[in-house]
């Protein structure tokens, strides 16, 4: 995926209603501290793991997937502000769980410290670039 592509993906605005929606203060009032702490720690986790993400790595698919996960949580947490249903709470954590599946099997950086990501990045760019100006050139 572009790194352009990437940056303009839906799934980011989708993570920011999340943490709008948790940060709604009658919902810490309604779920207690343990509870609004599961939600809290997920999204900051998954917020942690986006930063880490290698675009040219990731498939936009996963993005979208990860932002339906968000999105159907969020409503469900919405849900349960508006008529106080438990049930609305059980699936937010079902869709939450699943996000942090997706997020987890994100191609991140775990290698040595010497590893020059951006160096990468920018020897992909080249190569392609080289690529299309041959196509060009072709035709």
């Amino acid at each position: 995926m572009k790194v352009e592509d990437f940056e303009k993906h839906i799934v980011f605005d989708k993570l920011n209603q999340c943490k709008n929606a948790i940060r709604e203060s009658e919902l810490f009032e309604k779920l207690g501290e343990e509870e609004y702490q599961y939600f809290d720690v997920i999204l900051q986790f998954i917020e942690e793991r986006m930063n880490l993400i290698v675009p040219i790595l990731i498939e936009e698919s996963e993005l979208s997937g990860l932002s339906s996960e968000l999105e159907s949580g969020t409503a469900y947490l919405n849900n349960y502000l508006g008529n106080n249903n438990s049930g609305y709470i059980n699936n937010a954590k079902n869709n939450f769980s699943s996000a942090l599946k997706r997020v987890k099997n994100f191609v991140i950086p775990l290698t040595p410290n010497d590893f020059d990501y951006s160096k990468a990045a920018t020897t992909y760019e080249k190569t392609l670039l080289k690529g299309y100006n041959n196509i060009a050139k072709r035709i």
